[in-house]
């Protein structure tokens, strides 16, 4: 943890000597301030006390730690947020969150080739009949829901009983301790919480906590929502226009995920192919062009809708996308009323 710390603070500065932007000495100060807090955790371990809980929503502090950890992570891995502010607060102290989402992202990086993604998300959630991966207990809800979840090779069956275990790693030597999980596992469970392994294809993990006491549930309107919202794929190599829909899409309940890089969007579809209610793509892009991933997802899913938008394109027209099996094309610049009537149509929103 000290090391992934130093790598940040060290990381940083050099970016500042190559470009002078305030903004790397306040990460390198946010940094400090995290080796700071973790030391004196240590050092307070000999003198047990009950942990400060997060008084605010985890959606801040977990962007805190992810933007903090961003500096050690290849520009090539796509660090994701995907984070719901239904969440209530949970029984864990800051210093505990950055150990736990620390040692899980850094896992992933290490999985990952050169390219590849990383998820971090945050929901409450109503569980039944889970078992917890690393003390085998029975897992019930209501409970808050932090997940890492990558695009990588996935933990192999073989050792998936074994990963949680002191010392146990599949790092080469001089490159892990093998502590990480462990770590982790003693963390989660005195603040009597639970870890279960998700499904693949890449590892995802999902620490299960409880809500801290006195914290409201999710209204069940807004838990449904927050359940039930669709997960809609936007792609275009516009950040402009690629934002505009995102915030359109929010606004009409759905859930955005949105994407500038076509080769990193096709990576994240891949990963989870079921996991997306549509995709909205553009169709001029360098990588992949929007019939490519088009014809590419259908092979993964037959029945998923794809709304194509497209200016002047002598590759694909009106024909050419139903032939693909293109459930809506437009020519831009497309009306948003016109897009999401189309939507609307094969994916309702949920408010």
């Amino acid at each position: 943890m000290v090391n992934n710390i130093l790598a940040t603070i060290l990381g940083n500065l050099e970016l500042a000597r190559l470009d002078p932007d305030p903004s790397w000495l306040e990460e390198i100060q946010a940094a400090a301030e995290r080796a700071r807090d973790l030391i004196q955790r240590m050092l307070s371990y000999s003198h047990p006390h009950p942990a400060s809980r997060l008084a605010t929503p985890l959606v801040q502090p977990i962007s805190e730690v992810c933007r903090i950890l961003s500096a050690v992570i290849p520009s090539s891995i796509q660090l994701r947020l995907n984070l719901s502010e239904q969440a209530p607060p949970a029984q864990l102290d800051p210093v505990e969150l950055h150990q736990i989402l620390a040692n899980l992202i850094i896992n992933s990086r290490d999985e990952l080739p050169e390219q590849g993604l990383i998820e971090v998300g945050l929901r409450y959630a109503q569980l039944e009949s889970l078992v917890c991966s690393s003390c085998l207990h029975a897992v019930e809800g209501p409970l808050v829901e932090i997940w890492v979840r990558d695009s990588g090779p996935g933990i192999p069956a073989e050792i998936r009983s074994r990963i949680f275990d002191r010392f146990f790693t599949t790092k080469g030597v001089g490159k892990g301790s093998g502590l990480g999980l462990a770590v982790l596992h003693r963390l989660v469970h005195e603040r009597g919480g639970h870890v279960v392994l998700g499904p693949g294809p890449g590892a995802h993990f999902r620490v299960l906590l409880q809500p801290a006491p006195n914290s409201p549930a999710p209204s069940p309107i807004a838990a449904s929502r927050a359940e039930k919202s669709a997960r809609i794929m936007v792609i275009d190599d516009e950040p402009m226009l690629a934002r505009m829909l995102g915030k359109l899409l929010d606004s009409r309940g759905y859930q955005p995920e949105v994407f500038t890089d076509s080769k990193l969007a096709w990576e994240a579809f891949a990963a989870e192919p079921a996991a997306y209610a549509a995709v909205i793509t553009d169709q001029t892009m360098p990588n992949k062009t929007g019939d490519v991933f088009a014809r590419d997802a259908l092979t993964l899913r037959p029945e998923l809708p794809i709304l194509l938008c497209t200016g002047f394109s002598e590759r694909i027209d009106a024909d050419r996308a139903r032939a693909i099996g293109i459930r809506y094309f437009f020519q831009k610049p497309v009306k948003p009323a016109t897009l999401f009537e189309a939507l609307a149509q094969v994916v309702p929103a949920s408010k």
